[in-house]
């Protein structure tokens, strides 16, 4: 907690003792101990919050303890975290990276406690602020890709598409992201399969396996694949050839009911 006799110190003095507090707080945050590092970034956010100036390392101190709530699960705690930072971030100049990356987050952190519709216009805002931005293409790759999942779970199939296109169409360019890739693919064919459109979707779904075969620690995402593939099939009347790549990906990756 904040030293009682902070009253007495200098400026100077407080501005030292948050700058100590947040290296503690982030070298707690680099060794997993997350608990103890929201702890210390608020301790930190207390002392700077008593420096004129400090605007930006208190977002900082918030920012950071975002991260952590949300890797704990806590999102809810995370998005009240990350609205304050943003709040800072939008009165202080030349953070326009800093505000895309806040905002990207809030839209993870609804994504996850499943307000939808609030994620989507997250990630969006997120998105146009990153496209003023010059070697952030990942980023709006992954916006584009994460707003497609929730646009998916809304059942809104034709916009999730056009997102999961266009976020592949940034990833081809990209190296070293075919998980990336792969799991653009899987939610493209998973569009198309919603929209009826089965001979697409088994195509999206095989260019996605193609590259799940190649990627360690898969088996999951392959067996996911080849399960879509199957439904897909027997939606074509191709029974006998679902049939068996059904019983493929039981082999691979046992699933109750399997399907998508």
């Amino acid at each position: 907690m904040t030293d009682p006799d902070e009253a007495d110190l200098s400026p100077e003095e407080i501005l030292r003792e948050a700058e100590t507090a947040f290296s503690k707080a982030a070298r707690l945050f680099a060794t997993g101990h997350q608990e103890k590092s929201i702890i210390a970034f608020t301790e930190a956010l207390e002392l700077y919050s008593q420096v004129e100036g400090t605007e930006r390392q208190q977002a900082d101190c918030l920012n950071n303890a975002g991260v952590a709530f949300n890797m704990l699960g806590g999102h809810d705690e995370a998005l009240d975290a990350y609205e304050v930072v943003l709040d800072f971030y939008r009165e202080l100049p030349a953070t326009k990276q800093q505000q895309a990356d806040c905002l990207n987050c809030i839209g993870t952190a609804l994504r996850r406690i499943e307000s939808d519709k609030e994620a989507v216009a997250a990630y969006r805002q997120a998105l146009d602020l990153y496209r003023d931005l010059p070697g952030t293409e990942q980023k709006q790759a992954s916006c584009l890709k994460d707003t497609g999942r929730v646009l998916r779970h809304m059942g809104h199939h034709n916009e999730a598409l056009v997102a999961c296109r266009e976020a592949l169409g940034l990833y081809q360019h990209l190296p070293g992201t075919e998980r990336d890739r792969a799991e653009c693919l899987n939610g493209t064919g998973i569009a198309l399969y919603a929209l009826g459109r089965y001979e697409q979707a088994i195509t999206a779904y095989r260019q996605a396996l193609d590259l799940y075969r190649d990627l360690p620690g898969s088996e999951r995402d392959r067996a996911a694949c080849s399960y879509n593939i199957s439904a897909a099939l027997h939606k074509t009347g191709r029974h006998e050839e679902a049939l068996a790549l059904y019983q493929q990906a039981q082999e691979v990756y046992p699933q109750p009911d399997g399907g998508r």
